[in-house]
């Protein structure tokens, strides 16, 4: 593998978006060391970038690109609609098969809100549980993300009962209540607060699976949202159709009350959707009642909600998505890559560990400066703030030695696997991961 790239352009860039751009990148999660690279085209697995260096993608669009970049049905949809209008502020019929086919796939929407964005998604879905319950609060879980809004302004980031961000108000801070990713102490946090309208969490764990969840967790906490009349909201921006057709919910058989959508629900294009019991949109419906409709509504608003390339995108990916055959080759390349990744680890004489569900992988990487983890008891029990808690220093080196030998990550140490990777792929990953893995522990980064 090669290992020196040519980065002279994409240096070029980043010295002018540092000028341009407020703190340099679109994104939090981009800003890289020693700057970030910057994509020219992609297609399938890969991506290049303006030094047409090429990379092996486990980023695939924020986790939005379950059947690769550039699929050709999709490119199809996007095209045929564009030459008959690429936004029209109306509505218009793909619209409704959109919404019909997520109906159609989750057991548990009945009707659907489309928004601009996943974090849109997540300040509906709040504002709707709000209306419903008549109580102010959420309950979020500590580590879990549901993009970057004020609703969700503390809990994200360590420490977890701290604003997330400058800027957030204290009112919006105290209606927001962290939990530990424990179910006892969820109950009691619960039974010490009467005012909570929903609890939202990403049912595969803290940020994308990086602190895993147990189905018996998710299944008491449905249990206990049952008999305490508090909202669920699933946030399956990422494992919505991942983990199955039908998303994390079909495939471990619970029905929240409400559940966000994004990524890959809108085919990798800017948008996001609401769904749920239809009861609880019912706050939608217009009346002709100038009192009820000014002020017993939730009124929502949003230029490109449900935009003509969003819904084309979006429709066209999950008729691909529901045949299951992406999942199932993707998570099949997911469960090699981790399998020999440990073996890798383990030649290697680590106290590591490459982890994750369906086609999402993580690395645990133990520093020198540390505590020592006990490796086999790792993920059974709640650690998120060692799960969360790998240095800088360590994930910025293991993201560069990564990009400089062709790879490209996610966020953190993770990635996503696509049904678009090959066998290939997987193995030329895995012999840069050893090769990185490998100079860490000889540079004393990892032990």
């Amino acid at each position: 593998m090669k290992n020196k790239r040519n980065i002279t352009e994409s240096y070029k860039l980043s010295k002018i978006a540092k000028e341009v751009i407020a703190g340099g990148v679109c994104h939090d999660v981009r800003f890289a060391d020693p700057h970030p690279i910057y994509i020219e085209r992609s297609y399938g697995p890969h991506i290049w970038d303006i030094d047409n260096n090429k990379y092996i993608d486990y980023g695939m669009g924020n986790g939005s690109l379950l059947i690769g970049h550039s699929h050709p049905d999709v490119i199809k949809a996007i095209e045929s609609t564009i030459k008959k209008g690429y936004h029209f502020g109306e509505e218009h019929h793909t619209a409704i098969a959109w919404g019909e086919k997520i109906i159609e796939l989750v057991t548990s929407v009945e009707k659907v809100r489309f928004v601009g964005s996943g974090t849109e998604a997540v300040m509906l879905a709040s504002r709707i549980a709000r209306a419903y319950t008549n109580k102010p609060k959420i309950i979020r879980v500590e580590g879990h993300f549901h993009g970057w809004s004020d609703v969700v302004g503390k809990g994200f980031l360590d420490p977890f009962d701290q604003p997330v961000s400058l800027g957030i108000p204290e009112g919006t801070i105290s209606e927001i209540i962290v939990a530990k990713q424990d179910i006892n102490y969820i109950k009691k946090l619960i039974e010490e607060n009467d005012d909570v309208a929903a609890i939202i969490l990403e049912p595969s764990g803290a940020s994308w699976g990086t602190v895993p969840l147990e189905i018996e967790f998710n299944k008491e906490l449905r249990e206990i949202t049952k008999s305490s009349e508090i909202l669920l909201i699933y946030d399956e921006i990422i494992t919505g159709f991942r983990y199955s057709k039908g998303g994390y919910q079909e495939l471990v058989g619970i029905e929240p009350d409400l559940t966000t959508f994004g990524k890959i629900a809108t085919g990798g294009t800017p948008g996001g959707i609401i769904g749920g019991r239809k009861e609880l949109f019912q706050y939608f419906d217009f009346t002709g009642d100038k009192e009820n409709d000014r002020f017993n509504r939730v009124h929502h608003f949003g230029t490109f909600n449900a935009n003509p390339i969003t819904s084309a995108a979006g429709l066209a990916t999950l008729k691909i998505v529901e045949t299951g055959i992406p999942q199932k080759e993707s998570d099949s390349l997911g469960e090699i890559l981790i399998k020999k990744g440990n073996e890798i680890i383990k030649d290697l004489g680590l106290n590591s560990l490459l982890y994750g569900d369906s086609s999402l992988f993580h690395f645990f990487l133990q520093g020198p400066s540390e505590k020592k983890v006990n490796i086999e008891e790792l993920l059974n029990q709640p650690n998120t703030g060692v799960l969360k808690g790998i240095p800088k220093v360590i994930v910025s080196n293991f993201q560069v030695k990564l990009r400089e030998k062709g790879i490209n990550l996610f966020s953190y140490t993770g990635g996503v696997v696509s049904s678009s990777h090959t066998k290939k792929d997987i193995d030329d990953s895995l012999t840069i991961f050893s090769e990185v893995l490998e100079d860490m522990k000889q540079s004393n980064l990892i032990i």
